[in-house]
């Protein structure tokens, strides 16, 4: 398993489940784009960037990351995605965000031990109230309205568990866990605001960890912000390369 390509496989498979449809070009299929939240574009591969741009909305975030290395400069076995960078920067283009992709292997946390008790209630969201509190923590703690009408379809999915962690019954973390061909993707983990700060993000991800390990997950993906990177690194996972997402000035 190539760990590197499965992290993007988890991350943009997710985004087809948000509703991502393909562009093409000549019947041929040169990247995805949602139309709606959370609006982001990508391209299948480094070579086809100038007519993905003419076909990606003006208000769309388009996310770049080294590309397998079919007839291109190889370094490292990935992909050298200077020629890219630079046609985005001439065509008005500036990173706008960037992440490091991480990933743990399961097999180096110790094996089929809960994490210890805590005042943080992880719940798996069932009902339609626990959705939106899900959605309020995310879109204070991201600073961006998650769509409602994405969700709606999705709490239903078996491949997809929205986490709802609560302190003293008050809704305070919420998350997303994608799983798909054995590795579990984490996403849109977030704590209110008010309550960052307070040492609830590694026990929520302890336990989120744990439930992903009893479902016979081999390894857990995500891209980390700068701020959220010291948190990963400290719970054990490992960096691999960089995302960058790139918006129009």
């Amino acid at each position: 398993m190539d760990i590197n390509q499965a992290n993007i496989d988890n991350l943009t498979n997710l985004w087809k489940k948000y509703g991502a449809l393909p562009l093409t070009v000549d019947e041929r299929t040169i990247g995805y784009a949602n139309e709606n939240w959370p609006y982001r574009s990508w391209l299948e591969d480094g070579k086809d960037i100038k007519h993905l741009l003419s076909a990606i909305p003006s208000n769309h975030v388009l996310s770049l990351w080294p590309f397998t290395c079919k007839h291109q400069y190889k370094a490292n076995g990935r992909c050298d995605d200077y020629q890219t960078t630079e046609t985005l920067l001439d065509k008005g283009w500036r990173v706008d965000v960037e992440q490091t992709a991480m990933y743990m292997n399961f097999d180096t946390v110790a094996p089929n031990v809960a994490p210890p008790q805590t005042s943080l209630k992880l719940l798996t969201v069932s009902s339609q109230q626990q959705l939106q509190d899900w959605l309020r923590i995310g879109s204070e703690a991201f600073g961006y309205q998650i769509s409602e009408s994405v969700f709606n379809t999705l709490i239903e999915d078996s491949q997809i568990s929205l986490f709802l962690g609560q302190v003293a019954d008050q809704p305070v973390v919420s998350a997303l866990v994608f799983t798909h061909n054995g590795i579990s993707g984490l996403h849109q983990f977030g704590v209110l605001p008010a309550f960052q700060g307070q040492g609830l993000s590694i026990p929520a991800m302890r336990e989120i960890i744990y439930r992903c390990k009893q479902k016979h997950a081999s390894t857990m993906v995500l891209q980390a912000s700068e701020a959220g990177y010291p948190l990963y690194e400290k719970l054990g996972f490992s960096a691999q390369f960089k995302i960058k997402h790139f918006k129009r000035i």
